[in-house]
C-alpha cells in the first residue's frame, strides 16, 4: 500500500521502457490510486486515441477498455469527459469475476487452472510450444498480461490454480502477479492481490477460492 513509492516506480519504468504498452497502462492505474485522477484521465485518452506515438497498445485493447470504463464509472464527476466515446461512459457492470494475470518475464511458462463449483476447469498455458506467436508479441510490444471475465457465474466456489512449466532458477527471478475482483466497476467492488514467486508453484498452488453468490 505504498502507493507513492509506487507511482514513483512507474514512472521510471515507462521512463526506461517508452514503447511498452504495459508501462502506460500500469502508469494510469498508480495514478488512479493514488488519487490522480487528471493525470490517469489524460493517459487514458491518449492510449484510446493511439497518441503516443510508437506504442501498439493492440493486444491490451479489451484490458484498457475495461479499465477505462470503471475509471469513468467511479470517478466521472471529478474529470471532464467531453468527446469520450459513449462506450466507455455507457458501460455496465454486470461482471462476477474478473480476473486479471501479470508476470514479469514473457518467457515464463507456465499454467492457469480454473475450476468451477461443478469441479470442471478450463487451462490456460503460457508456454514457447504452445505460445511462441503470443510469446514474440509480449516481446515486441512490452506487455505481459491476460484478463479472465466469468460472467452470469455458477454459484458457488470457484478455484484458481497456478502451475510452473520449467525451472524457474533464472538469474532474475520470475513473478505472477494475481488480481482478482468480484462486483467490478461497482460500489461494493472486492479487489484481492497477491504476488507469486513461480518457482514456488511446482507442483500447483491455490491462488484462490472465490465464493459467487
Amino acid at each position: 500500500n505504498e502507493l507513492e513509492k509506487a507511482k514513483i516506480i512507474y514512472q521510471r519504468i515507462a521512463c526506461l521502457k517508452p514503447k511498452d504498452a504495459q508501462s502506460y497502462r500500469n502508469l494510469a492505474l498508480i495514478y488512479e490510486a493514488n488519487g490522480n485522477y487528471h493525470e490517469a484521465m489524460k493517459l487514458y485518452v491518449d492510449i484510446i486515441n493511439n497518441n503516443i506515438v510508437g506504442v501498439d497498445f493492440s493486444n491490451l485493447g479489451s484490458i484498457i477498455a475495461n479499465e477505462f470504463s470503471r475509471f469513468l464509472n467511479r470517478h466521472r464527476g471529478k474529470v471532464d469527459t467531453s468527446g469520450i466515446p459513449s462506450d466507455y461512459l455507457t458501460s455496465t457492470f454486470n461482471i462476477d469475476i474478473r480476473v486479471v494475470f501479470e508476470w514479469n518475464d514473457p518467457l515464463s511458462e507456465f499454467e492457469l487452472q480454473f475450476v468451477n463449483p461443478q469441479k470442471k476447469f478450463f487451462k490456460w498455458t503460457h508456454t514457447t510450444f504452445d505460445n511462441k506467436t503470443r510469446i514474440q508479441s509480449e516481446i515486441d510490444k512490452g506487455y505481459s498480461t491476460e484478463e479472465f471475465i466469468i460472467d452470469d457465474a455458477d454459484p458457488g466456489e470457484w478455484i484458481f490454480n497456478l502451475e510452473s512449466l520449467k525451472d524457474e532458477n533464472h538469474k532474475n527471478p520470475t513473478y505472477v502477479k494475481y488480481t482478482a475482483y468480484t462486483n467490478y466497476g461497482l460500489s461494493n467492488e472486492n479487489k484481492t492481490v497477491r504476488v507469486i514467486k513461480l518457482e514456488d508453484c511446482n507442483p500447483k498452488v491455490t491462488l484462490d477460492e472465490l465464493v459467487n453468490n
